[in-house]
């Protein structure tokens, strides 16, 4: 969730980017942009000032290593972006139906 000042767009971000530390690489890749449509960012939530966005990624990631950038939207006197919260939630893994096991007997 990103927000800004009001009508200035102070605190405001342009563009958001996520990358991944790919280990064969060793270096960051980028993994996802986001441009947000308007600014100041009007009215999204219950909040004028706030912009709450969900992303999905095109296929899953596991890494050890991200890297999150924020390009401002105003210049001084605002003292960069406001990230009010950032978070990674993945799907909930259902193993195939190949490694199921059967347990069966007694005492099970």
């Amino acid at each position: 969730m990103l927000a800004d000042d009001g009508a200035s767009g102070g605190r405001a971000v342009t563009e958001f980017r996520l990358f991944y530390f790919d280990t064969a690489s060793a270096s960051f890749q980028p993994l996802d942009t986001y441009i947000p449509p308007t600014h100041p960012y009007g009215n999204n939530t219950s909040s004028q000032n706030l912009l709450d966005v969900t992303r999905t990624l095109a296929s899953p990631v596991t890494a050890k290593k991200f890297r999150a950038e924020f390009v401002q939207y105003a210049g001084p006197p605002y003292g960069g972006v406001r990230v009010v919260e950032l978070d990674a939630i993945s799907p909930q893994a259902v193993p195939p139906a190949s490694s199921t096991t059967w347990m069966g007997g007694t005492g099970f």
